[in-house]
């Protein structure tokens, strides 16, 4: 298309997406991604993109309908026939030619707001960009989450198995009772089914990711990539330049009320009469005489009474004061909207804090020291069972404190139009 390459960072003025300068990965070979590929994969295939991208190109559509410097076509008229003066027949031909001219600048008030609305589109079509960016840094982390739950329902498995081992062993030497071998064959099955549920929420999350990203085959390869640090929101007020300066949607309110003003202004000059110049030429003579002949210039021009545009103009000024509006109700609203997400974030991080970020390594340890200690027979199997499930809880609650916090970093940026911490997702 002409006009505005949005794929090179928008309208003058405006903040490039992040979108990584990776090349994207090919499906076909693939055999692992990273976050960077699947970003740019993702802005060059995903079906929202690919959709917006073919609305933008309207705009462009739009410019060339107003473009002509004609809009009416010119009206051709033939008239023929017969007149009879006592004896004598008459033959008439008339022949008219009319066009219709605009004499206020419609038309270049007409191309302006074409292009403010081409703009708009190419911004709908940044918002959509943006929008799957931020969902698939969503679901990238989601799913790493996932591969961290079920590396620990793994490590929960194995525990289970070995108290199953050591019951058995005992239950054969009869040194315990035979409840022991009961509780801890339904804790190891328990601890499977639980693998169960983990491993299909990995899934969804990866198959959730693919069709975001429009990976063609459905099933993405194996992610390479690791959690980024937890760390505290940007202070409020850096958020807000930000989210000015980089979201589509809040760079959209001005375009928005420049392309409402075009429109009023064209609508208010539609107003105006539009002249018609003409040419007739008109023939008469009787069958075996000589024919005579006239020429005549035309200009007719339509008195504005009853029609002056005041259903196109009302509705200009309607849509004007509608996108004002919008305007100003999302810039009172963005403060408040980041002070809350910029909360979720450091609450988030704060009880990462509390549980610890090395919660694996300190999970398998815990599991490890209830073994040995039921091992050397220091607990009871449903002692064992009491301090595993509390230790799997203070381990779900750390995991959830994790997704949590991405999930909030996720929501923030999506509000920012922008990462918050680029340097952090560099691979």
């Amino acid at each position: 298309n002409g006009g505005v390459n949005y794929a090179e960072g928008g309208p003058p003025g405006a903040e490039p997406l992040p979108v990584p300068n990776v090349a994207p990965p090919d499906p076909a070979t693939a055999k692992q991604v990273t976050l960077d590929q699947l970003l740019a994969y993702a802005d060059a295939h995903a079906p929202r993109v690919r959709v917006g991208r073919q609305q933008a190109a309207l705009g462009e559509a739009e410019i060339e309908a107003a473009s002509p410097l004609l809009q009416d076509n010119p009206d051709l008229g033939v008239a023929a026939g017969g007149r009879r003066v006592g004896s004598t027949s008459l033959f008439e031909l008339e022949l008219s030619l009319e066009q219709r001219f605009e004499i206020a600048g419609e038309r270049g008030l007409r191309i302006e707001a074409a292009e403010a609305a081409r703009d708009l589109a190419q911004l709908d079509l940044d918002q959509a960009r943006w929008e799957v960016h931020a969902e698939v840094h969503a679901l990238f982390y989601e799913v790493l989450l996932a591969k961290q739950r079920l590396a620990a329902v793994d490590q929960l498995v194995a525990f289970a198995e070995s108290l199953y081992t050591i019951a058995d062993k005992r239950a054969r030497a009869g040194d315990t009772a035979p409840f022991t071998l009961i509780v801890a064959r339904a804790e190891l099955a328990q601890a499977r089914q639980a693998r169960v549920a983990e491993k299909q929420a990995g899934e969804a999350a990866k198959l959730a990711l693919a069709g975001v990203v429009g990976w063609p085959a459905g099933q993405l390869p194996k992610l390479e990539g690791a959690l980024p640090a937890v760390r505290r929101s940007p202070p409020l007020n850096e958020l807000v330049t930000t989210a000015q300066r980089h979201h589509p949607a809040l760079r959209g309110v001005a375009l928005a009320v420049r392309a409402a003003d075009a429109r009023v202004r064209l609508e208010d000059r539609e107003a105006w009469p539009e002249p018609a110049l003409g040419v007739v030429y008109a023939r008469e003579g009787e069958d075996a005489g000589p024919a005579s002949h006239l020429w005549l210039g035309t200009l007719s021009v339509p008195i504005p009474i009853w029609q002056r545009n005041q259903a196109g103009r009302a509705r200009a000024k309607a849509e004007r004061e509608i996108a004002r509006a919008e305007g100003d109700a999302m810039q009172a609203t963005l403060r408040a909207r980041l002070a809350r997400a910029a909360g979720a974030v450091d609450a988030a991080a704060e009880r990462v804090k509390i549980y610890g970020t090395h919660i694996l390594p300190a999970f398998e340890r815990n599991l490890e020291k209830i073994r040995r200690a039921y091992d050397l027979g220091e607990l009871e199997i449903h002692q064992v069972s009491q301090i595993r499930e509390r230790v799997l809880a203070t381990q779900q609650e750390g995991l959830d404190a994790l997704g949590d916090y991405y999930r909030a970093v996720a929501e923030l940026e999506a509000l920012l139009g922008t990462d918050i911490w680029p340097e952090a997702k560099k691979r």
